[in-house]
């Protein structure tokens, strides 16, 4: 035995091609391939985007982009807080892929009416590459008992986001709708 031992691992092993179906932006383009989410399977061609290259961190996931806006760290860098005001805490700016020191961005969710059924449509839209959270949509008729939204289905990408869209049957004289990312104990 040799106490001052480290012995190596293999911690994920991908085996890619420059062909479809994966990426082919990236080859030969200057591009890389970056996957979508740490938790995504690495051998699915579907985990992964061409873009620009990055240096990475060495940290990933809310705590990388935690380091990356709040330094500092403090009272700011609190899942719960909200720095530039807006209503979302950082926890929710982080999954949806905003600037949680900027209020202004672009709209982040649209709400619109079904004329067919009267139904009230959310959309939103959710980082692709942020897996390592929870984020449920949750309703409510009484803002007391939440359950969540039946109907939350995937509408469509747009570069890095995800876009979904809830559909909310109109069942009584107010619906309530509320994006959670519930702590984990």
């Amino acid at each position: 035995e040799e106490p001052l031992f480290v012995g190596l691992m293999v911690e994920d092993e991908v085996v890619y091609s420059a062909f479809s179906p994966w990426p082919v932006g990236a080859s030969g383009t200057g591009s890389a391939i970056h996957r979508l989410g740490i938790l995504k399977d690495g051998n699915d061609p579907s985990s992964w985007i061409a873009a620009t290259p990055s240096a990475g961190s060495e940290a990933g996931g809310i705590e990388g982009w935690n380091r990356f806006y709040f330094p500092g760290g403090g009272a700011s860098s609190d899942p719960m807080a909200d720095g530039d005001h807006d209503g979302l805490p950082n926890r929710i700016e982080y999954l949806l892929g905003r600037d949680p020191l900027n209020p202004d961005g672009a709209p982040w969710s649209v709400i619109t009416r079904a004329e067919a059924t009267g139904d009230f449509l959310f959309e939103y839209r959710r980082r692709r590459d942020r897996d390592d959270l929870p984020l449920v949509p949750r309703q409510s008729s009484d803002l007391q008992h939440w359950i969540n939204a039946p109907h939350d289905e995937h509408v469509g990408y747009d570069g890095l986001l995800e876009i979904r869209q809830v559909r909310i049957p109109v069942v009584g004289p107010r619906e309530f709708l509320r994006l959670e990312s519930p702590v984990e104990d």
